[in-house]
């Protein structure tokens, strides 16, 4: 058998490899054998994939991180250039140690009938020349397949295509000048590099896929013009005029724009560091007070009396010696939020979009958040960031979340936010459990670093005139929860950063999941655990208003989590994913049995608000149908209240495949992304030749085609991580007892 990655001859053939590559000084053979050598080959490759044996060679060349490769394979024939190195005089080395290794692997990449009869001397180590190009860009596309086959079952889908995502455009004209589309002219006339020709592009342009505009029947005009995907409606070809509707049919309305658009000048300030930030006079704690306060108060969490009398006499110490640090410098009114039995959805990704806050504020929610966004990216003017700060003209009370563990970025961030867009508060993260943000020190890993959330809410205290609410977990484990030191913590410092003179909070409420970090969503929320949390706060300081959230699927266990925790309100994230209209249940108290043809109204109305959000040409109608089919993984789920045979059902209850009371609600219970796509297809046309939709978050444990077929490749996957654990664990201990 070849030598395992890390295994017990691995470091022999390192050491014979670095012996044999580093020979001459390093000169003819570095230049012919780490310059001209591609990615891994197809045989390497699926050999891993099976399990199978693998020359010592490719290991060896792994360890050393080199982009180079070699295997075993069989001799071209003598038309082919290849260029021999001192690699051959290694495989000849190796192969008295491991011929029986050797002859294996090499016989797997011949014909399996004649695997037991080959020799070593018919196959000799060969390097892929740079020269070939076809075949080193056939083994980058393999590579990324295979990556895509390996893929985590649970969190972020990173490794899809834009075609998986549904944002494929190979069917633009992109050479169309999108102005001369919109209203007929160009600014740039003669000099402008894109095409003019609006008979051509007509040629070249797809079949609209419908016959009504929804901007046009709305508003009397459509700002897409000619690239509009239902431009049939609206324009005229013969004259290469736009139509705009008649005073007698309702005239031309103005299409609303939506809040927080930061303006391109201001965009280009931030990207090229001009922005003129306010130098601020910061009003410094006594953090090392703060600190040494907290740390006597966290000891002492486990008994309630001393916790209790501990935390009072270190409180007189810090209103007296620091009152009222971090003083508003902003000449606005202090902006207030009450969240008392409110119904606040909570601020989801991805599906938590404007459009989708539009549906939800329709269904009687009371408070939306917008999606999370990264705070360097915001700070630098990325345009895909500050679209998720968008506000409707419909959200009466409105707050952003920031995920930032920099002070000196969430302090200048605090100042753009203040001064460019309208909103009601600002939600740091300190929930997120996804490993790309946790690893970057951002979301639930906040909770490990205190300090640093303490420099944050110190530097964004001065910059703004809004409240800040925290979004956290329980924890970074289920057995060791953490949320209600971090809550003793905010409680001492908010009694010191007031923002006015009057005494109001800075934290104006905290959100606490009932889950782990490492629980992601699933196990039940601990919602007496949130009561925990709500009972550690010191009776003789202000109060923080907290939050609960987890498992709330209908207007029961609202009522239940708010009784017996004692919080302000409830959050409503995964439930009115799957149920938009679950506030109109908990303010109106019922079960709602909605029909297949309501909830066909419900994405249609969201087509429509995505559509007008988006735009209405073919980019913008990729969108909306990523966005549709993004929320339909998520809305498969829901079981119609008439099928149920007890009531109320439990948010992570799975239901075995049924039939519904027509063929449209049994299409909308299917787990097969196809029939996602069939839904799409009836509100936004006809999707093309090829088109496959992968959703963004895999815990949706959705069944597809491609999900089945790539089983065996996790499973085997699995098991080798398992395997490769399990030998480090061992040589661990052996290492210990030595």
């Amino acid at each position: 058998m070849a030598a395992e990655r890390g295994g017990p001859g691995y470091a022999k053939i390192k050491a014979e490899f670095l012996k044999i590559n580093h020979s001459n000084n390093g000169k003819d053979n570095n230049d012919n054998y780490f310059k001209n050598a591609k990615m891994l080959s197809d045989e390497i490759t699926t050999k891993w994939k099976n399990k199978e044996p693998v020359p010592v060679e490719y290991l060896a060349t792994r360890a050393l991180r080199k982009l180079s490769v070699i295997f075993v394979k069989e001799v071209p024939p003598k038309e082919t250039k290849i260029e021999e190195t001192s690699a051959d005089n290694m495989a000849k080395t190796e192969a008295n140690d491991i011929s029986q290794t050797t002859t294996a692997t090499s016989s797997n990449n011949n014909n399996n009938n004649n695997s037991n009869n080959s020799n070593n001397s018919d196959h000799q180590c060969i390097i892929i020349n740079n020269n070939n190009k076809q075949q080193g860009n056939s083994n980058n596309n393999n590579n990324e397949t295979d990556k895509r086959d390996f893929k985590r079952k649970k969190g972020m889908n990173r490794a899809r295509s834009k075609k998986e995502m549904g944002l494929e455009t190979s069917n633009l004209n992109n050479n169309l000048c999108r102005q001369f589309c919109k209203i007929g002219k160009c600014d740039f006339g003669k000099d402008c590099k894109y095409d003019h020709d609006i008979a051509k592009y007509r040629e070249l342009k797809p079949p609209d896929l419908g016959s009504i505009c929804y901007l046009y029947e709305k508003y009397g005009q459509c700002p897409e013009g000619f690239n509009c995907r239902f431009a049939s409606h609206h324009s005229d070809w013969d004259n290469f005029k736009q139509k705009v509707r008649l005073e007698e049919e309702g005239g031309k309305l103005p299409i609303p724009e939506n809040l927080n658009l930061i303006t391109t000048e201001i965009r280009d300030l931030l990207r090229r560091n001009q922005y003129p930030y306010k130098e601020v006079k910061k009003l410094k704690s006594d953090t090392s007070s703060i600190t040494t306060t907290t740390t006597t108060n966290d000891s002492d969490n486990n008994n309630n009396n001393d916790s209790s009398n501990s935390s009072n006499s270190n409180n007189n110490k810090i209103n007296n010696q620091h009152p009222q640090v971090g003083l508003s410098t902003i000449d606005k009114e202090w902006k207030k939020v009450d969240f008392k039995r409110k119904c606040y959805v909570a601020p989801l990704t991805t599906v938590g979009n404007l459009p989708f806050r539009r549906i939800v504020k329709e269904f009687g929610a009371d408070i939306t958040c917008g999606e999370m966004a990264l705070s360097f990216p915001l700070k630098k003017g990325q345009n895909s960031e500050w679209a998720l700060l968008r506000r409707h003209k419909s959200e009466d009370v409105f707050g952003v979340q920031i995920a930032g563990n920099k002070r000196d970025i969430m302090g200048k961030l605090s100042q753009v936010i203040e001064n460019e867009t309208q909103v009601d508060f600002i939600d740091l993260n300190l929930g997120c459990p996804i490993d790309v943000v946790c690893n970057r020190g951002l979301g639930a890993a906040m909770m490990n670093r205190p300090n640093q959330l303490l420099h944050v809410l110190e530097e964004m205290g001065p910059n703004i005139s809004c409240p800040i609410t925290v979004k956290m977990r329980a924890g970074w484990t289920r057995n060791h929860p953490s949320a209600h030191k971090l809550v003793h913590k905010l409680q001492l410092w908010n009694s010191q950063l007031s923002k006015d003179p009057l005494g109001s909070p800075l934290i104006n409420g905290i959100a606490i999941h009932g889950r782990s970090r490492l629980q992601r969503y699933t196990k039940a929320a601990d919602w007496n655990y949130i009561r925990q949390c709500r009972i550690v706060q010191n009776s003789k300081l202000p109060s923080i208003p907290i939050i609960g959230n987890g498992d709330v699927y209908n207007y029961e266990d609202w009522e239940k989590n708010l009784q017996e925790s004692g919080t302000e309100t409830v959050l409503l994230a995964r439930g009115v994913l799957q149920k938009p209209w679950l506030c109109t249940e908990i303010k109106e108290k019922r079960h709602w049995d909605i029909s297949a043809t309501e909830r066909l109204d419900i994405y249609k109305k969201f087509v429509h608000y995505g559509l007008e959000h988006w735009g209405s040409d073919q980019r913008g109608v990729n969108k909306v149908r990523r966005f549709l089919l993004e929320w339909l993984s998520f809305t498969y789920r829901y079981i119609p209240v008439g099928l149920l045979e007890r009531i109320p059902v439990k948010l992570n209850e799975r239901a075995p495949n049924y039939y519904g009371r027509n063929d449209l609600e049994t299409l909308m219970a299917s787990p097969d992304s196809s029939d996602w796509i069939k839904i799409s297809e009836i509100l936004l046309g006809k999707t093309p030749e090829g088109f496959k939709f992968v959703p963004k978050h895999r815990a949706n444990a959705y069944d597809d085609a491609a999900e089945r077929d790539n089983k065996n490749n996790y499973d085997v996957n699995n098991k080798r991580r398992k395997a490769n654990k399990k030998w480090r664990n061992n040589k661990f201990k052996k290492k210990k007892r030595r």
